[in-house]
């Protein structure tokens, strides 16, 4: 007997599909902005079939979860790796976040992810599993850079740093980008006064 005809589409072949289509979209992302994430803009930036890139996401919004997904595991990824080589400092992570966080498109992926929420309750879901996944990643992290943060202190700063990104996208001014570095370099350097530092990642605080 025959087995069973699937209703998915055949799996493409050739290479790492979903990364090439992740990467083309970060780059369209970086290059053009919010507006060039269309299904068939990444599919053909990545060289790829657009049914292929419905065969790893089926919406865009799938799209601009994975996205997201791989904005921030590639900084956290990133930041690990140099840190335990030790060419990662608290100065020079405080710097990353800042320019992560002045970075509109990704408050613009943030946004439009939570908006659609209204309407599909999965999406509600993963963000909340999306948010409580971070915090343990950065405490993580700081902990490697040598700062020992408390669970209250690492939430408000997180939410701090959230909040100056999305008034950022609010004000898309020159002078709102300057004020959103100062308020997330302010907020790093509450929570390093607030934790416990070890004696050489002190001597890296305010050094770059």
């Amino acid at each position: 007997m025959s087995a069973p005809a699937s209703n998915s589409p055949p799996k493409p072949v050739g290479g790492d599909v979903r990364q090439r289509l992740l990467t083309a979209a970060v780059e369209l992302l970086q290059s053009q902005g919010f507006h060039a994430l269309t299904q068939a803009r990444v599919a053909e930036a990545a060289g790829v079939r657009q049914s292929h890139l419905t065969y790893y996401f089926r919406s865009r919004n799938d799209l601009l979860k994975a996205i997201v997904e791989e904005g921030v595991s590639a900084v956290l990824m990133m930041t690990e790796g140099e840190s335990a080589s030790g060419k990662m400092t608290l100065a020079k992570f405080r710097e990353l976040l800042v320019s992560r966080h002045s970075d509109n498109n990704m408050a613009r992926l943030m946004v439009a992810l939570t908006v659609a929420s209204d309407e599909d309750p999965t999406l509600k879901v993963w963000l909340h599993e999306f948010d409580r996944g971070i915090r343990p990643r950065l405490a993580d992290v700081f902990e490697q850079l040598g700062l020992t943060t408390s669970p209250d202190s690492l939430a408000l700063f997180y939410a701090t740093i959230v909040g100056a990104a999305l008034l950022n996208l609010q004000r898309s001014r020159m002078e709102s980008s300057v004020a959103t570095a100062k308020t997330i370099r302010l907020a790093f350097d509450r929570l390093v006064a607030d934790s416990r530092v070890s004696p050489q990642a002190r001597k890296t605080v305010g050094s770059s």
